[in-house]
């Protein structure tokens, strides 16, 4: 995993106060769209799990990548979070929250790999 760079990590909210909210965000890993669109498509869902805060900034994990976010209070670290992809724009995935991952019920998330010198800090925007 990438170590977070707090000047570089643009804060984002990507999950609203409610559970019902849905909010898009753009998330940039530094890398060729080529390269994303190789192993993603429109729809596929990511896994994002929710780290413990560090240096006051909450912190998400998102294909490998440490992303500094603002995070409602009722998230807490352990939990993940599921990002559906709605689009790509130059090097950014474009992602919806569609909310928290439920255990009894695990929808099926999409991984892929990140060469380590094509990734050099991740950013999520809102949108």
């Amino acid at each position: 995993m990438s170590a977070v760079d707090p000047l570089a990590g643009i804060l984002a909210q990507i999950a609203g106060a409610d559970a019902g909210a849905s909010a898009d965000a753009a998330l940039n890993l530094g890398i060729a769209l080529e390269l994303l669109q190789a192993q993603l498509a429109v729809g596929d869902v990511l896994a994002a799990v929710v780290l413990p805060p560090q240096n006051g900034h909450d912190l998400l994990e998102i294909l490998g990548q440490n992303v500094v976010a603002v995070l409602p209070p009722d998230v807490r670290p352990g939990e993940t979070l599921l990002l559906q992809v709605t689009a790509f724009a130059g090097n950014q995935i474009l992602v919806r929250n569609v909310g928290l991952l439920d255990p009894r019920n695990p929808v099926q998330t999409v991984t892929i790999e990140i060469p380590p010198q094509n990734a050099p800090t991740a950013t999520l925007t809102t949108i």
